[in-house]
């Protein structure tokens, strides 16, 4: 069983701009909630309450906020990426904590529902012996985003990054197109394919690179696809139509009562 989640936090929100001058996107509200808030509870959802937070550059309100973790019912540990290198360099700092185990990780500003989800990337990935398992999501337009082709088994064929209508063209199923989210379920086998994963013209590495290198070495990646609400919160668009979504949703007074029980729990450990 899966017992170690990460969650990368690192990143500077430049699309965010200006409120990310004052603090981290992952600490956007979603319905008076903070996004990563809503990955803990993925986390912990799957049983994972043994967390480490990948945090970078003017991050320190995320440690402000969210402490040890004991007022969110998990354990938090930190890790700090020095410099913007990519998301497989920001997962690298998570090889000590993982200790060899497999582990799930989490973009801290992503959002997910039912948080259930997680499971059913777990499930496939302990029952597969997978290496890597990737959550999907089917939009309508891919040529932004990174989408993957899959078997009937959910078995990774081939990926590719923002292609063209016409080279997404054989990726299309069900008149979708399958584009990764930010979570995944890997082996510790990953650090070594990061550390051979070559760094761009930026000084940056990215993660499909490193599947890649995986699938080149007969590792098995597979997949599960996420069938409720998904939402990158990077952009000004994506968090104004979640947050129209959501707070239409919302038990307010329930939530009042939560939010109220944080600062008491919180107030207890000042």
């Amino acid at each position: 069983m899966i017992r170690k989640g990460v969650i990368v936090a690192a990143g500077r929100g430049s699309r965010l701009k200006p409120i990310t001058n004052a603090y981290p996107k992952e600490l956007i509200p979603i319905a008076g909630k903070p996004v990563i808030e809503y990955c803990i509870d993925l986390l912990k959802v799957a049983g994972i309450t043994n967390i480490l937070i990948v945090t970078g550059w003017r991050k320190g309100a995320l440690q402000d906020y969210l402490r040890d973790g004991s007022s969110f019912g998990v354990n938090i540990t930190y890790a700090f990426q020095r410099a913007s290198k990519g998301l497989p360099n920001a997962i690298h700092q998570a090889k000590n904590f993982t200790n060899g185990d497999d582990f799930v990780v989490v973009n801290g500003d992503n959002f997910f529902q039912p948080s259930s989800s997680l499971l059913n990337a777990i499930e496939q990935h302990d029952r597969t012996r997978s290496h890597v398992t990737l959550t999907l999501y089917g939009v309508k337009d891919p040529t932004q985003l990174g989408i993957a082709k899959i078997d009937d088994e959910g078995k990774v064929i081939k990926m590719i990054e923002k292609p063209t209508w016409e080279q997404a063209e054989e990726y299309k199923k069900n008149e979708e197109y399958l584009i990764q989210t930010g979570c995944y379920v890997l082996s510790s086998e990953v650090f070594k394919f990061i550390e051979q994963t070559p760094f761009n013209n930026k000084g940056e590495q990215f993660l499909p690179e490193t599947f890649e290198l995986m699938q080149k070495s007969g590792l098995l990646i597979t997949s599960t696809t996420h069938k409720g609400m998904w939402n990158d919160v990077g952009t000004w668009k994506a968090y104004l139509e979640l947050e129209k979504e959501m707070i239409t949703k919302i038990d307010i007074t329930k939530t009042i009562m939560e939010r109220e029980g944080l600062k008491e729990e919180s107030d207890m450990h000042d």
